[in-house]
């Protein structure tokens, strides 16, 4: 079985979009209370967000929360691009602040290399 890493958008439930990109997801919540992007993916993410947003008549500016899962690097690519250009600045649990501003300065928990 292959997996697919083609960049992608995909509504998987009403007004949930996965936004796929190399193997790393983020998600665009538009209900009637608003836009929510879970994770800010990869920073070559941004033309799937645009997407996503334009299937609901929204641009970037109108996004009202971005929630980061965590602060690994594939989670926070285009948090830099929103928070500058957009004034869109995310929410991450305390614990990952630190991890969130320098995403490539994490522990593994495994070894990378055998």
């Amino acid at each position: 079985m292959t997996t697919d890493h083609r960049p992608r958008v995909s509504e998987v439930a009403e007004g949930v979009f996965q936004l796929a990109r190399g193997g790393v997801n983020a998600y665009l919540i538009a209900s009637d209370d608003g836009l929510v992007l879970i994770d800010a993916g990869l920073p070559r993410t941004w033309p799937l967000l645009e997407q996503a947003l334009a299937a609901v008549g929204a641009h970037p500016s109108d996004i009202d929360a971005l929630l980061l899962t965590h602060g690994h690097f594939d989670h926070v690519g285009m948090c830099e691009r929103l928070a500058d250009e957009h004034h869109l600045v995310a929410d991450v649990h305390p614990g990952d602040e630190e991890l969130a501003r320098h995403p490539y300065r994490y522990a593994h928990e495994a070894p990378r290399f055998p």
